[in-house]
């Protein structure tokens, strides 16, 4: 969304022209030519005279609002309304003023106007003066029309002469979504409302509705029947209401104008206000404006007033503050459900800003929660934090859910339920005067509760004066009273949910409820803070009570505009500061040593280049570019609220500092030594790339982008929660957090939804890459990898680990929970299992194939090259495993569960075993062909070189070999149950001597056995 600066300033002004007067004016700071007023309405206080009633404005000068009426015998009239001062290049192209006569006997007037676009422009009446001294609806009320260069104002029927005002507003066809849309409605039916529907789509909360006024033909004296107020029903229908119907032709006009996104603030707020009974009413805005910046726009008043009697039915709308309202408990209504998942509850039309909190009760049945709670005009509530409380001898459950600042209309709260209910009910009860966010002050609940007459309610301690207390008693039977200072929200048969108001914190407040009946009960407790902060509101006035009137409104807002300058330069060591506004422009230079300093507001460009040396520092508010560019060792410092930029770049040795807020950019370059330092809140970017040598730091908060790269030698920093990268890239959707301490790396790539954490220090890689849906956590000490892959649907858990490479495919598992991992080259293919449970685990190469598992549960395995293939098991239990080469094919079982194996280099092939299970193995070369069985039970074996061929057994169950070369062919059998000497002769098992067992029960020394088949 591109944001146009379209407005220097909104003023509001109210003129009230005395009794005895004509004219009077209001005096406005000066504003441009592209302002336009909107009046707000009218309040006389004469009642029927309309030459004394009625007055229309006009911009006198640029610092003079003018208000005229025709006589000033008697009587006053208060005019209200509010001036844009439009910018003239990017909203506002011409606005004329001017004023039509409709001639006595005559029903129309046109004046002529400057050309404009007619489908840029809107057509908006400023009011009247009425030559006549009695009121007859037909004779006043004209409409604006505008057809070329000529603006017509027309009126039912001809009695008296009326002077009308009017202002022509131009806009720039940039500032326009589409051409504006006149709405001419009419209607000759007996109905309270008309439509005009088929309008070409808007949408809303980028238009605002112009005012050009409505009449009726034939009514004389009935004002409810002539009084008209229109509304943006949907973006595609305009609705007009009337109080009361009558068949005679009624006409309403106006001017539809959708802006492009960004020549508003915010989205448009329509709303009603009703008076009844009363002169004033002040309805709260549903989101805070700068009202420096905002607009009224009215649209008309319906009223109950069927005579002449103008001061009780002519509104008029202002935009202001007003104190909040007294809390209080404003309506309370109860609903009950016996079947079903959803149990509604009807109140009268809730007014807006006020709290609707909901108690929730079922109390037979299967216990349930609460899984929504929503209303007819589609507002989604909240449930107060841990209110829900049971009892399970019932079962019975009591909630409570709430939605603040509620909008005027709801008439209908529906709660939907886990399951179906058997006897649910609920209390709505809507609250004045509560904190329009966060309003949750204290919550309690007391669960099982035994069977009594008087239940207790939940114990309440608040923190602030006027909360609102409400609680809710889960219960089979209703209350018949409830202890002072708690009233029921409902009378009733459906008495659960009671209130007080605390005029000062209490604590442990409680209330005492008496049932018919004992029962079993649950209580929720909550308590509601008052609003102590002062309303954004539109009040609505009238100067006579009687009579009710419901007028509609629109307010809106547009971003801010300050005096531009398209071109500037600054030579070295020249200053440009803005301490107290913003600066907008085009392009904009600063050469070496040069300061440019913002301190109170923000600056706009389309273009900046700042020099060597230069320093660039807004400390306000926020900085918004399409393009800029920092040269070597410049600096950039915003310090107060967020950078926003299409595209940026910093050379060498530049520096850019944020110190206050958030950094968000579409496209951001910084060179080689730049600097890059967010110290207060998130960074956050589409594409960004920082070259080497360059610095990135985040000391508050992490760093998210979607696609992001750091080059090679730069640095990072991070002491917060912070994610950073010195080269680095990874895709939208993957999540990197580094809770505890710094994230540094030189390359990394996650793919979408893969998960990063880093949870307890630091994790440095150079190069690592994790597929979508990979998992890599590391909770203890650090993660150290050259290089690093994890495909698609992996999970790495890391307890912590430390690797220089490895790979990890699909659906592998690893997690070391105890010490680090350090792997110079290590593959896992898919199904794998590798863990570390106790100690660590470090290997040169490794490479393990599918479903084969590697662990090490209390003891370290050393490995310089290691290969397991799929289905093998490679363990050590209680102590530690070195190998230099070490290959373990498919289905083969290695395991030292108690004494340490050390291998210059071993082959075991498929289905063989090597077990150590006290002991240790100690072999310089040795080679297990298939189906072999090689174990120790108590003792070492001590080999140089050794062969055992399949089928062969070689076993020591209490003593160990000291062996130079041996082999082992298939089917032998060797076995020692006592001690070898050490020895350093050869011994050598001929290989010709096949099927033989050789046994040792003391000392045994083979030199070359010479008969087949014998037992020695």
């Amino acid at each position: 969304m591109t944001n146009y600066v379209t407005a220097r300033g909104v003023q509001q002004f109210s003129i009230t022209i005395a009794s005895g007067n004509t004219t009077a004016t209001a005096t406005i700071n000066s504003v441009g030519s592209g302002a336009f007023i909107l009046c707000g309405g009218i309040n006389p206080s004469v009642a029927a005279n309309p030459a004394e009633d009625f007055a229309y404005l006009t911009l006198t000068n640029p610092t003079t609002i003018t208000a005229t009426r025709q006589t000033g015998t008697t009587g006053t009239v208060v005019v209200t309304g509010c001036i844009v001062d439009g910018d003239t290049t990017n909203l506002i192209k011409s606005v004329q003023y001017g004023t039509i006569t409709i001639a006595t006997a005559s029903t129309s007037g046109t004046a002529t106007i400057s050309a404009v676009t007619n489908t840029n422009t809107a057509t908006h009446l400023l009011g009247w003066a009425s030559g006549n001294t009695t009121f007859s609806a037909n004779h006043e009320g004209p409409i604006l029309s505008l057809s070329g260069t000529t603006v017509t104002a027309t009126r039912p029927a001809s009695t008296g002469a009326l002077t009308v005002g009017f202002v022509i507003i131009e806009f720039q066809g940039t500032a326009l979504n589409q051409h504006v849309q006149n709405v001419a409605a009419t209607s000759s039916s007996s109905v309270t409302s008309y439509t005009v529907s088929g309008l070409s789509s808007v949408v809303a909360g980028n238009t605002i509705c112009i005012y050009g006024g409505s009449s009726i033909a034939t009514v004389s004296t009935n004002l409810a029947e002539y009084k008209q107020r229109g509304v943006l029903a949907s973006s595609t229908t305009f609705t007009v209401n009337v109080n009361t119907a009558v068949a005679d032709a009624k006409s309403y006009n106006c001017t539809i104008v959708e802006f492009v996104s960004g020549v508003l603030n915010s989205a448009v707020q329509r709303n009603t206000s009703t008076l009844t009974g009363v002169t004033s009413a002040a309805t709260p805005l549903g989101t805070p404006i700068n009202e420096s910046y905002a607009g009224l726009s009215w649209l008309g008043n319906t009223t109950s007033a069927t005579t002449a009697v103008l001061n009780e039915a002519e509104g008029a709308a202002s935009l202001g503050t007003a104190s909040p309202p007294a809390v209080s408990h404003v309506q309370g209504a109860a609903g009950t459900a016996s079947t079903g998942t959803t149990c509604a509850a009807t109140i009268t039309s809730s007014t807006a800003g006020n709290l609707l909190a909901v108690g929730i009760v079922n109390s037979t049945g299967t216990l349930r929660t609460v899984t929504g709670v929503t209303d007819n005009i589609g507002q989604t509530y909240l449930q107060v934090p841990s209110a829900y409380a049971t009892s399970t001898v019932s079962p019975v459950f009591s909630d409570i859910w709430y939605f603040p600042n509620t909008a005027a209309g709801v008439t209908t709260v529906t709660v939907t339920f886990s399951g179906s209910v058997a006897n649910a009910v609920i209390n709505v009860t809507e609250i004045s005067g509560i904190a329009l966010s966060s309003p949750v002050d204290a919550v309690s609940i007391v669960n099982q509760q035994a069977t009594t007459l008087s239940p207790i309610s939940a114990p309440i301690t608040t923190s602030a004066n006027n909360d609102f207390i409400f609680a809710v008693m889960g219960c089979q039977a209703s209350s018949t009273t409830v202890s002072s200072p708690y009233a029921v929200v409902q009378s009733g048969s459906h008495n659960f949910g009671y209130y007080n108001i605390a005029a000062s914190p209490v604590t442990s407040q409680t209330a005492t409820v008496t049932l018919a009946v004992t029962e079993p009960y649950c209580f929720s407790t909550a308590a509601f803070l008052a609003n102590t902060s002062l309303l954004q509101v539109v009040t609505v006035t009238k100067n006579a009570a009687t009579a009710n009137i419901t007028a509609s409104w629109e307010i809106f807002e547009f971003v801010p505009f300050f005096v531009p300058s398209f071109s500037a330069s600054f030579t070295a060591t020249a200053s440009l500061a803005a301490a107290g506004s913003s600066l907008v422009k085009s392009t904009l230079t600063v050469s070496s040593a040069a300061s440019f300093t913002a301190k109170g507001g923000s600056l706009a460009k389309s273009s900046i280049s700042i020099a060597s040396a230069g320093s660039f520092s807004p400390k306000g508010i926020a900085v918004k570019k399409a393009t800029a560019t920092w040269t070597g060792i410049g600096s950039y410092a915003p310090k107060g609220v967020p950078i926003a930029k299409g595209i940026a770049t910093w050379a060498a040795s530049a520096a850019f500092a944020a110190v206050g807020r958030a950094t968000k950019k579409s496209s951001a370059t910084w060179s080689s030594a730049a600097t890059f330092a967010g110290i207060g809140l998130p960074l956050a970017k589409t594409t960004a790339t920082w070259t080497g040598q360059a610095t990135l730091a985040a000391t508050g908060r992490r760093v998210i982008s979607a696609v992001a790269t750091w080059f090679a030698a730069g640095t990072t920093g991070f002491t917060g929660k912070s994610t950073a990268t010195a080269i680095s890239t990874w895709s939208p959707h993957a999540v990197f957090l580094a809770v505890g301490r710094p994230l540094a790396k030189t390359a990394f790539t996650v793919t979408p939804s893969g998960v990063f954490n880093a949870t307890g220090r630091p994790l440095s890689i150079a190069i690592a890459s994790w597929a979508s849906h990979a998992s890599l956590a590391a909770s203890g000490l650090a993660v150290r990898i050259t290089h690093f892959t994890i495909s698609a649907v992996s999970a790495l858990s890391v307890h912590p680990a430390g690797t220089h490479k490895a790979t990890f495919a699909g659906s592998t598992t690893f997690s070391a929970a105890g010490q680090a991992l350090k792997v110079s080259a290590a593959t896992w293919t898919a199904s794998a299992h590798l863990s570390a449970v106790g100690q660590s685990h470090a290997v040169g190469t490794a490479v393990i194939t599918p479903h084969a598992t590697l662990a090490a549960t209390g003891a370290k395995k050393e490995t310089g090259t290691a290969t397991i293939s799929a289905i093998g098991s490679l363990a050590a239990i209680g102590a530690s495993l070195r190998n230099t080469v070490l290959s373990i094919t498919a289905s083969s079982a290695f395991a030292p569960r108690g004494g340490a194996r050390v291998t210059r280099a071993a082959t075991w092939t498929a289905s063989s075993t090597l077990a150590a299970d006290s002991a240790a193995t100690r072999t310089g070369t040795a080679s297990f062909i298939p189906e072999a069985a090689l174990v120790a039970d108590g003792a070492a074996r001590k080999t140089a070189a050794v062969t055992v061929h399949a089928a062969t057994s070689l076993t020591a169950a209490g003593g160990s070999r000291f062996l130079g070369t041996v082999q082992i062919l298939a089917r032998a059998t060797v076995a020692f149950a006592r001690l070898f000497p050490p020895t350093p002769c050869r011994r050598i098992l001929d290989p010709s001597l096949n099927n033989r067992t050789l046994t040792a029960r003391g000392i045994l020394r083979i030199l070359k056995p010479n008969t087949n088949g014998r037992t020695l």
